[in-house]
């Protein structure tokens, strides 16, 4: 069945099949292309490990559409990747783009499809619609099968990008069953994407109702995640738990709390927590999920000093409903839960950035412009410090349930 979006139909107006074995129940998406040709975009090994390249192959069979593959995707995939696959088929007739696995594939993908119609790339706007697109989704945390952002690589500037593509997908198809085979750090790092973009998208200059409703249904999803399998897992430090078969509700609630967050962000969008871990990640081979929950804490926290300075309820109000949705009773047991999932797979923070390295960090957080979806003014100062509290000090669990054996 598809996930009921209706109360969001003037934002996200494709269909989202949210279903074990999404691609064989719902292959009729791929009628309107039958005897056209389509580019699929995906990672060099996941989609051959978890057999659903060969899934697609065979659907897209029975509509007798012939395929160019484009595999080369890597992780926190870059701006050099959409060019070069744009290249191979410059003289191929590519009627839409498939994009298969994680956020990075369809990131990819969605970029590719601007490419093509676009000569002068992908950051400038188009002047033409850009190739259809459709996603299948084999993780969970980066929402990109609902949204029209794709996050690529910059090398250049040695950073990670969100770039505006406006490609939402003609449809989507997110199959939990694949989230079996991902291992438990991934699945960790997923968590936390998702919940920082169920958050950060509840304080941002672009928050409205309709995005906070969607983070709250998010949240709710991830209520059940943590306390019914991520929390006894880290207790038992027993991951493997969660490739159980048994675990598919796991796996589902997942893939619904990643949709609806995406929903939000393609409303609210995300704010400074995002905008400080591209640079961990670049530089420091940080998970996206864990770099932005990393700095989540901290960001709260000042968001609470800006709140309470300038008498606006906001932040007391998101809080509580955060709590709510996670059935807590204080920030402080949120504050433990965020701290105990990122620091699951090792013990304690570690040192992430030194003195040189938190200024010219800081800084480039105002260049990116991220600094400007923050609700309030907040000064360069004031960023340090979000970068010292989290990422500087060495913070040792406090919990020992928290901590790997």
């Amino acid at each position: 069945m598809p996930l009921d979006l209706s109360a969001f139909a003037e934002v996200i107006k494709h269909p989202i099949y949210v279903d074990r074995d999404a691609l064989e129940k719902h292959a009729d998406v791929f009628a309107p292309y039958a005897g056209k040709r389509a580019l699929v975009v995906t990672g060099s090994t996941s989609s051959q490990a978890n057999n659903s390249l060969n899934k697609l192959k065979n659907v897209l069979a029975r509509y007798e559409i012939d395929s160019h593959l484009f595999n080369e995707v890597e992780p926190n995939p870059s701006t050099v990747t959409v060019t070069k696959a744009a290249r191979q088929i410059s003289d191929k007739q590519i009627d839409f783009i498939v994009g298969l696995g994680g956020g990075s594939a369809m990131d990819t993908a969605k970029a590719i499809a601007v490419h093509l119609v676009n000569k002068e790339g992908i950051k400038v706007p188009i002047s033409e619609s850009p190739k259809d697109v459709i996603c299948i989704s084999t993780a969970a945390g980066t929402a990109s099968e609902v949204t029209p952002y794709s996050i690529l690589t910059d090398h250049i500037k040695q950073t990670k990008l969100s770039i505006p593509t406006l490609v939402f997908p003609k449809a989507s198809l997110v199959d939990p069953c694949y989230q079996l085979h991902l291992p438990a750090s991934q699945t960790l790092s997923m968590f936390l994407d998702i919940m920082c973009h169920a958050i950060e998208s509840m304080l941002t200059v672009k928050t409205t109702d309709l995005s906070i409703k969607a983070s709250v249904e998010s949240l709710k999803h991830l209520q059940v995640c943590w306390h019914f399998y991520l929390k006894p897992a880290i207790r038992k430090t027993a991951f493997t738990d969660l490739a159980n078969p048994e675990m598919m509700e796991f796996r589902d609630e997942m893939s619904l709390a990643s949709c609806y967050a995406g929903v939000a962000i393609t409303i609210g969008g995300t704010s400074i927590a995002h905008g400080l871990s591209y640079k961990i990640t670049y530089f420091k081979g940080v998970p996206h999920g864990k770099a932005c929950a990393i700095f989540l804490i901290a960001y709260l926290n000042i968001c609470k000093q800006h709140s309470e300075a300038h008498e606006d309820p906001r932040f007391a109000e998101t809080l509580q409903k955060i709590l709510s949705a996670f059935q807590m009773d204080s920030y402080e047991e949120f504050k433990a839960m965020v701290e105990q999932v990122i620091c699951a797979d090792v013990e304690g923070r570690r040192t992430l950035y030194d003195e040189e390295e938190i200024m010219d960090y800081a800084i480039s957080l105002f260049a990116s412009g991220k600094n400007k979806m923050h609700p309030w003014p907040i000064t360069v100062p004031e960023v340090v410090g979000i970068i010292r509290q989290s990422c500087y000090d060495t913070l040792p669990l406090d919990n020992e349930e928290g901590q790997s054996n």
